[in-house]
């Protein structure tokens, strides 16, 4: 059996253009933009609200349901650390 994986493409209209654009690749400075605003500290649900309320795509709201941790977080240098460690611990998203 095989299995063809492809990548996840978003269609952005833009003023009469169209364009097909790749999810935004999970580090800390996507993660921290989706969460501009946001006051600490802050809790998963917290932030995971926040990043919905900002229009956060699927694989960042993926990350913030599946791989962070239920406690609070003093500041968004504090979830970027558990973005480094979650990237190196079980791979890119």
């Amino acid at each position: 059996m095989m299995m063809i994986m492809e990548k996840a493409v978003v269609k952005v209209k833009t003023s009469g253009a169209e364009a097909l654009l790749e999810p935004p690749k999970m580090n800390s400075v996507t993660l921290e933009y989706y969460l501009r605003g946001l006051h600490y500290p802050a809790g998963k649900a917290e932030i995971i609200a926040h990043a919905e309320s900002s229009g956060a795509p699927g694989n960042v709201m993926a990350f913030f349901v599946n791989r962070l941790p239920s406690r609070q977080f003093q500041s968004a240098s504090d979830i970027s650390f558990t973005v480094f460690v979650s990237s190196y611990m079980f791979g890119q998203d």
